[in-house]
């Protein structure tokens, strides 16, 4: 026996050979970001094989695979960073450092083009540059109390077409993400006019060099020949510090032909400077332009829904990340991290899928000031882990909330739930009625035929190459194909209701408003203008709301 376990013990340390354990061998690493930190829960895989795993909570990963695989390649891959592909043969005893780049915006990924598209027509030139702007884009103008600038340059329509993508190069970065602004107007003798997009488009930039692409298609931005576009980057501020280390250059070029559009704020006047601009151009197909009375295409739910998660707003808290607040309850297959703040009444916080507690950064502070606030990761969500590959049902999920209940000994909670949070809760209050005494839903559904028609589209795509078991496949199975309730099912809840949403969410409005009318004496309320991602976007007003529900009278 004591010959035996010291041959396991052997193979444990990686002293015996993968071909000595029956031709195997072993790959073992970490998937961490370009800050040296953990990517939790990554899907590691080896393509076109069904052989995969996924990181656990610090990154680390570790995969037996047949000898024949030895020339193949490891894919990384997680939500919010870009694939990443090794050479099984980097992989040594040792566990092997895997970076994975933090995705640069690109709508592409959202975007569904039935049919084919038109070749596309390059309007400007995407030369090599020959210079860096310095003088223009550096560490001091992004951190520093005189404010960032608006950059940019004229590009001439040569003829009528619809804009497909907007591109710029990046000289280098060290910051680990520049957040800008993209505005793209109309001109008159060579200065901005009208807007295309009112508010401009956000674009974060994580990569340390190189293009910068920004898909335009879902603006159906059609212009008519001879027109010229100035496409300019407005710089956000940047919360960094330590200005000497931190530096964003972007690429220029020199010439008798450049032109360079500056501003130094919103209300400035522009200045057109002849010598060097930024290098930059736009594509676009060609095509007849619409009737001049013809309105633009509003942006559909789903566009919404992803430009608002792609650019949330800055946070000076680290709600979800808190060592001193944050506690871990087991529940069955699973362990569930919590934070809490404030005191009085027992509110519970349910965010939605691909979330975390991060999520309800502009609501923890307000509501703290009235309740004892219990902000929660969903298993497999955030610092909360998830034990099984079981598949996952809102059922599940609303089991694992009354068993954190049950540990924390409470009863009769307030819940405020968004998106597949506001599902959960919905059935919590179905499958254990004594544990709610009141229920916020923010963007919730009875079905998934109360998703926006394109994004079930998106989902399904997305789904189609994920391994069946990897927690990816699994959320995106939830989305599809729960919940499955009809409004009969709800006419037993007897518990105070608030539905919230939207007015563009991705949830049919007739949908929340059959929702709301099945739950007795629910109030209802539309945000205008708003999305999914209402939280967001109006949190004053949202917050203010939510309060007044639960009984804190507006001030």
């Amino acid at each position: 026996m004591a010959t035996l376990r010291t041959f396991f013990l052997l193979a444990g340390a990686g002293l015996l050979s993968g071909r000595a354990l029956g031709q195997h061998f072993v790959v073992q690493g970490r998937a961490v970001d370009a800050r040296q930190q953990p990517v939790p829960f990554a899907t590691v895989g080896v393509p076109g094989t069904g052989r995969g795993t996924a990181a656990d909570e610090q990154g680390n990963f570790r995969l037996q695979l047949p000898d024949s695989l030895r020339p193949a390649s490891l894919v990384l891959s997680a939500v919010g960073f870009a694939p990443t592909t090794t050479p099984l043969a980097a992989f040594g005893p040792a566990p092997l450092l895997v970076q994975l780049p933090e995705r640069a915006v690109s709508l592409r990924e959202v975007v569904i083009r039935p049919g084919q598209s038109e070749p596309a027509v390059v309007l400007g030139r995407p030369r090599k540059a020959n210079r860096l702007t310095t003088d223009l884009y550096n560490a001091y103008n992004l951190i520093g109390a005189g404010g960032p600038r608006q950059v940019g340059t004229v590009l001439p329509i040569s003829q009528a077409c619809e804009l497909q993508d907007f591109s710029f190069q990046v000289a280098f970065n060290t910051f680990r993400q520049v957040e800008a602004v993209l505005h793209l107007y109309r001109t008159a003798q060579g200065r901005p006019t009208e807007a295309l997009v009112r508010g401009g488009i956000p674009v974060v930039v994580s990569q340390k060099r190189g293009w910068v692409n920004v898909d335009l298609r879902e603006y159906r931005l059609r212009l008519p020949a001879g027109q010229a576009v100035a496409a300019t980057l407005h710089w956000q501020p940047n919360d960094s510090t330590d200005v000497s280390r931190q530096g964003f250059v972007l690429a220029a070029r020199t010439g008798r032909r450049q032109q360079r559009l500056t501003r130094s704020a919103p209300a400035a006047p522009w200045q057109l400077t002849s010598g060097d601009a930024p290098v930059c151009y736009l594509t676009a197909a060609g095509t007849a332009p619409p009737p001049p009375d013809s309105a633009p295409d509003e942006p559909s739910p789903l566009f919404r829904l992803m430009r608002a998660a792609r650019f949330p707003p800055r946070s000076s808290h680290h709600y979800g990340d808190s060592t001193a607040l944050g506690r871990t309850v087991p529940v069955a297959g699973a362990r569930l991290y919590y934070e809490t703040y404030g005191q009085g009444e027992p509110l519970l916080l349910l965010h939605g899928n691909g979330q975390s507690i991060a999520a309800w950064h502009r609501q923890i502070a307000a509501l703290a000031r009235h309740f004892r606030v219990l902000a929660v990761d969903t298993r497999g969500h955030g610092r909360s882990l998830d034990e099984t590959s079981a598949e996952l049902t809102y059922g599940l999920l609303a089991e694992d909330v009354r068993q954190l209940l049950d540990a924390l000994q409470l009863r009769r909670v307030r819940v405020l739930g968004w998106s597949d949070g506001a599902n959960t809760a919905l059935h919590l209050a179905r499958q254990a009625p004594d544990y709610v005494s009141a229920l916020v839903l923010v963007g919730a559904n009875l079905s998934p035929e109360a998703l926006d028609p394109p994004l079930l589209t998106f989902l399904q795509q997305q789904l189609a190459p994920l391994p069946p078991t990897s927690a990816a496949a699994r959320w995106h199975r939830l989305l599809l194909q729960e919940p499955h309730l009809r409004p009969t099912d709800l006419t037993g809840l007897r518990v105070p209701t608030l539905v919230l949403a939207g007015q563009h969410d991705v949830i049919l409005e007739a949908h929340t408003r059959a929702l709301a009318a099945a739950l007795p004496g629910a109030r209802l309320h539309i945000f205008p203008g708003a999305s999914h991602f209402v939280p967001h976007e109006q949190p004053q007003d949202f917050n203010a709301r939510v309060l007044a529900f639960l009984g804190v009278p507006r001030p």
